[in-house]
């Protein structure tokens, strides 16, 4: 009797086990899905480039020839939805805002004419996100772009930095090698009315025509 006690016990024992098993991977499971829906999330409301964080209030080493020299600036402000054109014509912005993906009302989205190599959104105390597209080779458009912390403060300005298409010089040049030649041919040909004279010296013999 005492044998088959001990054998119901261990069998008890088991059972608990198991259950606490699943249990734990039922819970595993559940957060793995709460991280994937998370990062799914985070990844929606992000664009195609991670910002870095420009600190401080200034404009100093926020500007396109701070953070990538030898480039060209467009910069925008107020900010507000529409079409910015660069004076010499060479890129034109229209911007979305807020942006059409939900988050923060300090956000935008843009498309440009022509490749732009980054974007510098500045708010007035917290500083620049800059996104660099250069990884991407350049980019005409992204979306959900903000100020520092997710857009916590307005934005101040945007500056659009691209690099404008470079052309050679024109030049000309003749290949066609020309010519012209013209024979004139002609003969003079001379008579009178009459064609002969007499008379003696000292008179008048008379006249041709």
């Amino acid at each position: 009797m005492q044998k088959l006690v001990l054998l119901g016990h261990n069998t008890s024992r088991r059972r608990t086990n198991t259950r606490r098993s699943g249990a734990a991977r039922t819970g595993l499971a559940l957060a793995l899905a709460v991280m994937l829906v998370l990062a799914l999330v985070a990844g929606a409301l992000a664009a195609s480039v991670a910002p870095v964080h420009l600190t401080g209030a200034s404009n100093q080493g926020k500007t396109c020839s701070d953070v990538l020299p030898g480039s060209t600036e467009l910069k925008v402000e107020p900010v507000g939805g529409g079409t910015y054109t660069r004076s010499d014509g060479t890129l034109a912005i229209t911007i979305v805002k807020p942006s059409t993906t939900p988050g923060s009302t300090n956000s935008f989205d843009w498309t440009a004419n022509a490749y732009v190599a980054g974007v510098v959104v500045k708010d007035g105390v917290d500083g620049a996100n800059w996104y660099d597209y250069r990884s991407l080779g350049g980019s005409k458009g992204d979306t959900y772009l903000t100020t520092p912390n997710d857009g916590a403060k307005g934005i101040s300005h945007i500056s659009f930095c691209y690099f404008p298409p470079e052309y050679e010089p024109l030049t000309a040049s003749k290949t066609a090698a020309g010519s012209f030649s013209r024979d004139i041919t002609w003969e003079l040909t001379k008579s009178v009315t009459p064609s002969e004279h007499s008379g003696y010296a000292g008179e008048t013999a008379g006249s041709s025509t």
